[in-house]
């Protein structure tokens, strides 16, 4: 699924907005891993190669994790967590 897509579903959509040269980002990527084998949607987004995308989301900092649906972000998670916190940040966001 794509950012547009999931800004117009109606089902919430997990949003991970990262740079590839941020140490915290670089710390976050297992426990981005590890919420995608939970089933969690997750999407990922290079701020760097999208700056556009992220200045719609309005993101500021990464890493974060957005929660987005219908046309808008829900909530939003930004520096790095540890796993339980991502978790409880993203439940009710799996695939099925």
């Amino acid at each position: 699924m794509t950012i547009p897509k999931a800004m117009k579903s109606k089902k919430t959509t997990i949003v991970y907005a990262y740079t590839k040269w941020s140490n915290p980002c670089t710390l976050m990527s297992p426990i981005i891993e590890s919420l995608a084998k939970r089933n969690i949607n997750i999407i990922m987004l290079d701020t760097d190669s999208e700056p556009e995308t992220a200045s719609k989301l309005k993101v500021k900092a990464v890493p974060a994790l957005l929660q987005v649906s219908d046309g808008r972000v829900l909530k939003s998670l930004k520096g790095a967590h540890n796993l339980k916190d991502c978790i409880g940040f993203c439940e009710g966001t799996t695939k099925n």
